[in-house]
């Protein structure tokens, strides 16, 4: 790309820090959510602070100008509503709605309890008017990853209705029904609908269609079924494709798939992962972190990155992987082992090739790296940190970069840290890097949540 070296690239990092005061002035919060309760705000944003978003709570009544907003990615203000009386829910929420003024293509949440607790219809209805016009609710009461799911309509806890749980007997606002239609017709002065699982499992395209066909009908809170982080997934897409304006009615997935889905239309982020390490554990942490982030790792055929007749070729192979998952991640990386029958027999491989072990484990660092660094060269744009694991790799890539090493800012486990390489066309990069045997089986995972939250910091 002409005009653009990694070296032009890298001296934007420095002004990046530079210049961030200023530009935090031009930007704006895109999400303003309205929760109930202090500890249900904290809740949700501890989730969008865990996928890399710029997050504060703020108490009910306290003053949050212009130059508080550009602060951060997502902000959320407790009514303290949840356990009084309706009318009262009503006015805090439109108040407190109305002291805010967002600009286009940002959103607001009506964040809910996760078992439907409180005034959700009043508080959605002051929210809506608070907006006025044509806005919808767009309502998701399921929370998949902590088992609570809606299907034909019903919230389900841990496979229970909800009315059969202990939400039943709570002692301020008990919840008698499971049907979160039947609650929210209950609560609110706006024709509800449903769109059930039949249409959430086709997918984005049909969703938007059923939820068109709603708002035709004068229908202005909309309740979708979801039984997996995918179906949210789709809902959100197809909730921002509506072209009217929108608000979320849930405990924080749908809108944490809101935020990302807008992030999608934005230069991503993406972290090169290179991971040479093949014992269990490495394996093990892969498969956490891919299951955690819903990507895959790319397997590489070291044996082919070696063959001078096969290397080109596997190359283009595994930049074709990387490209692919990167239309849906914002981690693209490869490794040499997924698999026990992957790990090559080193004194095997070593007379094959003619050399040593230790030459062979050099020879296979080298080809590692380079491939790790044709890879950030190509996609310099979009790169903006590295994780490499193994110390062979870690020394390759930063030879490979022309790094004269790495500055150290933190560590986030023992033998996995966090820092910056030093000297070089990318000098101020950030990178983590882990020894090979390092770590529990959530290390890798946790450790890409902090590296999300290093770079959104760096906004």
């Amino acid at each position: 790309m002409r005009g653009w070296t990694p070296r032009a690239k890298r001296s934007l990092w420095k002004q990046k820090s530079n210049g961030l005061k200023h530009r935090r002035k031009e930007q704006m919060a895109r999400a303003v959510i309205i929760a109930d309760d202090l500890t249900g705000a904290n809740v949700t944003g501890a989730l969008l602070r865990k996928n890399g978003y710029r997050f504060a709570t703020f108490r009910h009544g306290v003053p949050v100008g212009p130059e508080v907003l550009a602060d951060y990615d997502a902000v959320a203000v407790s009514t303290d509503s949840r356990g009084i009386g309706a009318g009262a829910a009503y006015d805090r929420v439109k108040r407190t709605a109305q002291a805010f003024v967002l600009p286009e293509g940002c959103f607001y949440q009506k964040r809910i309890d996760s078992t439907l607790r409180g005034n959700i219809g009043a508080e959605t209805d002051g929210l809506l008017d608070a907006l006025g016009g044509e806005a919808v609710a767009l309502v998701c009461a399921a929370y998949p990853d902590v088992d609570k799911l809606v299907a034909g309509g019903y919230l389900l806890i841990e496979g229970n209705l909800l009315e059969r749980t202990g939400v039943s007997r709570d002692p301020k606002c008990p919840v008698t029904l499971s049907s979160v239609q039947a609650i929210l017709e209950k609560q609110t002065r706006y024709p509800v609908g449903t769109v059930g699982m039949d249409i959430v499992s086709r997918g984005a395209e049909a969703i938007r269609g059923e939820a068109e066909a709603l708002i035709r009908q004068g229908v202005r809170i909309i309740s979708f079924d979801a039984v997996a982080g995918e179906d949210i997934t789709a809902i959100a897409q197809a909730g921002t494709a509506l072209g009217c304006p929108f608000i979320t009615v849930d405990p924080g997935p749908l809108t944490l798939a809101c935020l990302n889905a807008e992030k999608k239309q934005r230069t991503r982020k993406r972290v090169l992962m290179a991971i040479g390490s093949v014992v269990p554990i490495v394996r093990q942490q892969a498969a956490a972190f891919e299951a955690f982030f819903k990507t895959e790792l790319v397997q590489a055929d070291v044996l082919a990155l070696l063959d001078e007749n096969r290397r080109d070729a596997e190359k283009q192979r595994i930049f074709r992987a990387l490209d692919a998952c990167a239309q849906h991640s914002d981690f693209v990386g490869f490794m040499t082992a997924r698999a026990e029958e992957d790990v090559l027999d080193l004194r095997e491989t070593a007379a094959r090739f003619g050399c040593d072990v230790e030459t062979l484990s050099e020879r296979i660092g080298a080809a590692i790296a380079e491939l790790a660094a044709a890879y950030l060269e190509a996609h310099s744009r979009e790169i903006q940190a590295l994780y490499t694991s193994g110390g062979d790799i870690t020394l390759g890539v930063c030879e490979a970069l022309e790094s004269a090493g790495i500055c150290v800012l933190d560590e986030i486990e023992p033998f996995t840290m966090y820092g910056e390489l030093i000297g070089g066309p990318y000098s101020g990069l950030p990178i983590v890097t882990k020894g090979g045997l390092a770590g529990r089986v959530d290390t890798l995972r946790s450790a890409m949540s902090y590296l999300q939250i290093k770079l959104a910091e760096k906004e």
